[in-house]
């Protein structure tokens, strides 16, 4: 019917993506890997990343990192460049 049409939504409410574990001795390279598996999901949004990465991290990297999971750089969260 006219006028009961609802707006499109771009919004991905989830997305499977398969994140190795963290590499420690080549972080780089796990990085790139990630990315990877962002680009075939077409995972764009800085946040979204941060989250997937921050959720997949082990007990022991999640502690080494804990100061930029509990205050992510701004702009960007997602970031090689900031690690």
């Amino acid at each position: 019917m006219p006028g009961d049409e609802q707006p499109a939504s771009t919004e991905v409410s989830h997305v499977g993506i398969k994140i190795p574990p963290f590499w420690q001795k080549n972080p780089v390279r796990w990085f790139s890997q990630v990315e990877a598996q962002f680009a075939l999901r077409k995972v764009t949004q800085d946040e979204t990343k941060f989250h997937y990465i921050v959720a997949h991290l082990d007990q022991h990297v999640a502690e080494e990192f804990g100061d930029i999971i509990n205050s992510p750089p701004k702009p960007a969260k997602f970031s090689v460049d900031k690690i």
